[in-house]
């Protein structure tokens, strides 16, 4: 655990260009850290990855030039950094977190036992 913090107390950003991804726990990981991300959007990654606000999910096919391009853009421009560093954090504090996940499963938990689940009438 004190590598991972290390490295990610270290990093810039997040380069994932994973092709194929329902869900990237790394992208949340990245944004507990403020950390943008920048990616493929794959269907899944947008769920983390939300393209202008804490990161870039580029179209599948993207040649390696506009990720160039996409990296020098954030690379270059520091308010826009910093922007999406505090988009990547305020996302993991109010929706990409553990503590959040818990909650929403326990929702639905409750709400199928309260419709018939075990104690019901099904």
């Amino acid at each position: 655990m004190k590598k991972f913090v290390e490295i990610m107390d270290k990093a810039w950003a997040l380069f994932l260009p994973t092709q194929a991804e329902c869900a990237g726990i790394a992208f949340a990981e990245a944004c507990a850290y403020g950390i943008p991300c920048i990616t493929f959007d794959t269907g899944g990654t947008g769920t983390y990855v939300r393209s202008g606000t804490n990161g870039y999910a580029l179209p599948i096919g993207s040649a390696p030039e506009d990720f160039a391009k996409t990296i020098a853009t954030l690379f270059t421009d520091k308010e826009e950094y910093e922007r999406m560093c505090n988009n990547a954090m305020t996302l993991s504090e109010t929706e990409l977190n553990w503590g959040i996940w818990g909650d929403k499963v326990n929702g639905i938990i409750e709400e199928v036992l309260g419709r018939g689940g075990r104690n019901g009438a099904g």
